[in-house]
């Protein structure tokens, strides 16, 4: 295991980009941070199901290569992890939107609070939002994330009913099967909304409000879905006309 000490941002278990060169997402701001972040099914969590199976993070495109440098250091400890990111998050010029999370989670309650504050103080420095989904909604309140927008990522019916318990009113389902089509259907009891940029390679995160507002997806009766990565989508160079 390689060593990590502060200033050494290649073996550094956050990555933070002020302007995100994903395709997916366009140019706005990003933060991905170690896995050791996830719930793992220990210390209190529920596993998060995506984890070293078929992550986004692990197997698409160029983003394991990231996601190994960030695991590749031996600061674990999730509070640490999470004050390292809010600094860098505060570090930011704020003068875009903000995903956070592209690897990584929240799996405590206080590593909740420290970057969830860290977005809400991102936001009021010139209005962009920052949003982020979490696998760890069975553990961790949507209080405990400070007023940030946050998705709880769900995968049954049952998870649904449970993450509203817990506080979360914005739900993004991990689809099993592609989109049917553009349009909203039903699944796991909700009208679900595909995601647009997965639909079409013209749309991304950057002109796409529907992840930022939680809250409205709601009282819409609205959720967001997304069918597993990888798939080619339609407008792109790669994909099938």
């Amino acid at each position: 295991m390689a060593h990590w000490t502060p200033g050494d941002t290649w073996r550094s278990p956050i990555a933070v980009s002020r302007k995100s060169g994903n395709v997916k997402t366009g140019p706005v701001a990003t933060t991905s941070v170690s896995q050791a972040t996830c719930p793992d099914g220990k210390r209190g969590t529920v596993a998060c199901p995506f984890l070293r199976h078929n992550c986004y993070a692990e197997t698409v495109g160029m983003q394991p290569f990231t996601t190994r440098r960030l695991n590749s250091n031996t600061v674990h400890n999730t509070t640490t992890i999470a004050r390292m990111e809010a600094d860098a998050i505060d570090a930011l010029p704020a003068d875009r939107k903000l995903r956070v999370h592209v690897v990584g989670d929240c799996r405590t309650i206080t590593s909740a609070g420290i970057v969830g504050a860290a977005m809400v103080r991102y936001e009021r420095k010139q209005g962009h939002k920052a949003w982020t989904y979490t696998h760890a909604w069975q553990t961790v309140p949507r209080s405990a994330w400070k007023g940030a927008r946050v998705y709880a990522s769900v995968h049954t019916s049952a998870d649904i009913t449970a993450a509203r318990a817990n506080g979360y009113t914005g739900m993004a389902i991990a689809g099993t099967e592609r989109h049917p089509g553009r349009k909203v259907y039903r699944l796991l009891g909700v009208n679900a909304v595909p995601c647009p940029a997965q639909a079409d390679a013209r749309v991304q995160c950057e002109t796409c409000a529907i992840c930022m507002e939680p809250d409205k997806m709601a009282e819409r009766g609205l959720a967001v879905v997304f069918e597993p990565d990888g798939h080619k989508r339609k407008n792109s160079p790669s994909a099938p006309r």
